[in-house]
C-alpha cells in the first residue's frame, strides 16, 4: 500500500512532469526519493500514468554539479524564449527546480533562492565606496588568476608532468564567484576582517590605500563559493609566510585577534 505521505511528496514535486519532460527515469526518481520503484509504479497507477522507459541518449553534461546545484537529467526541454532548462537539486538543501542553463553557467543562478536569497540585496546594502572597493579587488584577482594560469613548459619537462602541472594549477586557481559574493561575505563578517575587529573597508580613502584583501580559506582549492574570507592585506601577508600557530601568535601580540 503507497503512503499518503509518500503521494503529497510526489505530488508537490510533479514527479510525472519530471519523468515526461525531462526523461527522468524511475531508477533516478528513486535515488532522489529514497524509495522503492514499486512505490513510484503504484503511484504513475494511482494517477493513470503508463511510465515510459527512454532509450533515445540526451546530451550529456561534463559537469553534474554546477556552483550549488546537481544536474538530476541529461535532458532538457526548451521554453518559449529558445533558453534550455534542465532539472536541477539545490545541494545545500535539496529543493529540486527548473533551471535555465545560460543562468547557471554564467553564475547568474548559483543556488535555489531560499539558500542564496540574501544576494538579491546585496548592492542595496553597500555604500558606493564598498562597491567600488570590492568590484576593484575583484578585477585584481582575475587578472592575478589569469597571470597564474599561463603556464610554460620546462625543457627537457614530459608531457605527463606539464599536464599534471596545468591540472593542479587549474584546480588551485578556479573562480566560480563574482564580485557580488565578496559584498555577501562581507556583510556577513559585519564589514569587519575574519581576525580581527578591524573595519575592511574606509570612506573616503583611495582604493590602493585600502586594507581589504582575498584569502583563501583552503589553499588548495580556488576561489569559489564556500572557500573566501575577507582579511587585511596585512594579515594575508602574515598568513602566507608562517605557520598556523606563529601566525595566531602574531595575532596575539598584536591583538587582533578574532579566533
Amino acid at each position: 500500500m503507497l503512503d499518503d505521505n509518500l503521494i503529497n511528496i510526489f505530488d508537490e514535486n510533479n514527479i510525472i512532469k519530471w519523468h515526461l519532460k525531462f526523461k527522468l527515469s524511475i531508477t533516478q526518481i528513486c535515488e532522489i526519493f529514497n524509495c522503492d520503484p514499486l512505490d513510484v509504479r503504484e503511484y504513475f497507477k494511482l494517477r493513470n500514468v503508463i511510465p515510459r522507459i527512454f532509450v533515445v541518449q540526451g546530451t550529456f553534461l561534463d559537469e553534474k554539479i554546477v556552483n550549488s546545484w546537481k544536474i538530476l537529467s541529461d535532458y532538457y526541454y526548451i521554453d518559449k524564449y529558445n533558453h534550455r532548462i534542465y532539472l536541477c537539486q539545490c545541494t545545500k538543501c535539496g529543493r529540486i527546480q527548473e533551471v535555465r542553463m545560460d543562468n547557471i553557467k554564467s553564475n547568474r543562478n548559483i543556488g535555489c533562492s531560499f539558500c542564496y536569497k540574501d544576494f538579491t540585496y546585496v548592492e542595496e546594502l553597500l555604500s558606493n565606496t564598498e562597491k567600488k572597493v570590492l568590484k576593484s579587488i575583484f578585477n585584481k584577482m582575475k587578472k592575478r588568476i589569469e597571470r597564474s594560469l599561463r603556464i610554460s613548459k620546462y625543457n627537457n619537462e614530459t608531457e605527463e608532468h606539464f599536464q599534471q602541472r596545468i591540472k593542479r594549477a587549474q584546480t588551485r586557481y578556479a573562480c566560480n564567484i563574482q564580485w557580488w559574493y565578496l559584498g555577501y561575505i562581507y556583510l556577513l563578517q559585519d564589514k569587519r576582517s575574519v581576525y580581527s575587529q578591524e573595519l575592511l573597508i574606509k570612506e573616503n580613502t583611495r582604493n590602493k590605500d585600502q586594507i581589504i584583501s582575498i584569502d583563501r580559506i583552503d589553499s588548495s582549492k580556488g576561489y569559489v563559493f564556500g572557500n573566501i574570507q575577507l582579511i587585511t592585506k596585512q594579515q594575508n601577508d602574515m598568513k602566507g609566510i608562517l605557520s598556523d600557530d606563529d601566525f595566531k601568535e602574531e595575532l596575539r601580540k598584536t591583538r587582533k585577534i578574532n579566533l
